[in-house]
């Protein structure tokens, strides 16, 4: 990893925390936070990609058991 993608990354952690410090706000950008890292973990592990669209596919979205 690069100098400049630790710094962000340190500078972004610093950021949440301060921010999830206070009581309400705190709780809902940490949320959401975890909200994004789940999504980004999604996305990697499935493997998306683009369809003709610009929209994600996750699947063919036909139902596989009424092929049969």
């Amino acid at each position: 990893m690069s100098t400049k993608l630790l710094t962000v990354l340190l500078v972004g952690v610093v950021a949440v925390s301060l921010v999830g410090a206070v009581s309400f706000v705190g709780g809902v950008v940490r949320f959401l936070v975890l909200l994004m890292g789940l999504g980004a973990f999604v996305l990697a592990a499935r493997g998306a990609r683009g369809d003709e669209e610009g929209g994600l596919v996750f699947g063919t979205g036909e139902d596989e058991s009424a092929a049969t």
